[in-house]
């Protein structure tokens, strides 16, 4: 199922998402505590959402996001970003939003985004992978097939950057988590645009290889498997407490 839905109703839904999914890859454990204890939102979410904002859907800014010019040390400004949450709403400072702007324009004009419509733009989708319910909202569906996510660097280097990122953070179990949740229109493939953090906030796209892609299928179809385990169990285990070696990782020798 793939349809438009709010962020509040998307984020309440019970079923398992590609950073949940991640969290487990990393341990059970780690999984089971950020599903109790969700972690507070932090400067680089509200960062990535802002951008994404005023790329795919700027018109909708006042809206989801509050803005507080200051810090955030007193109680005052505490209490009051507590607040804008617990609305629902993401806050940003203000000193950011020109930074915000300028990358959500040059992002929205490369990649043509007034000629797809709004109905292709933050889709939610929802499916079975491996008998386990799933979901995620994707940034772009275009014109021509392919879905897209919007990300951020420190660098567009692709050994000091974008390389990095991919498996570190996972990207590469992302984009084929959404492939296979999208499979009902058939996606092409997935793309991501990338944008550096500081001016002239240039910005690549990238297309994920096969070859990635094939390799993230089977970590996501041994993970579920290994989650559904869990979830029988009732045991959701830790890091291992054994001994283990570190060596030289293959780049350097």
């Amino acid at each position: 199922m793939i349809k438009k839905m709010t962020d509040s109703d998307y984020f309440r839904h019970p079923a398992l998402s590609q950073s949940q999914f991640k969290n487990f890859l990393d341990s059970p454990l780690k999984y089971q505590h950020a599903k109790k204890s969700p972690p507070t939102v932090s400067k680089a979410f509200s960062d990535g959402s802002a951008i994404h904002c005023f790329a795919l859907e700027p018109h909708l800014f006042e809206e989801t996001f509050a803005v507080w010019d200051g810090d955030f040390r007193s109680k005052e400004s505490k209490e009051w970003k507590a607040e804008q949450e617990s609305n629902g709403l993401t806050v940003v400072k203000e000193k950011d939003i020109d930074d915000y702007k300028k990358m959500g324009e040059k992002l929205y004009e490369g990649l043509r985004l007034d000629l797809v419509p709004s109905s292709q733009k933050e889709l939610a989708a929802f499916t079975n992978i491996c008998g386990v319910p799933c979901r995620g909202k994707g940034d772009l569906l275009d014109n021509d097939g392919f879905l897209w996510d919007i990300k951020t660097a420190a660098s567009l280097k692709l050994r000091d950057g974008i390389w990095y990122n991919m498996f570190d953070y996972r990207y590469d179990i992302q984009a084929m988590w959404y492939l296979l949740l999208f499979a009902e229109v058939k996606p092409k493939g997935f793309r991501f645009a990338v944008i550096e953090k500081k001016a002239p906030y240039d910005w690549v796209k990238l297309e994920v290889g096969m070859d990635i892609l094939i390799r993230a299928k089977q970590h996501i179809k041994d993970g579920l498997e290994s989650y559904k385990k869990c979830v029988a169990r009732k045991d959701w285990p830790g890091y291992t407490k054994d001994i283990q070696t570190i060596s030289l990782p293959p780049y350097l020798n």
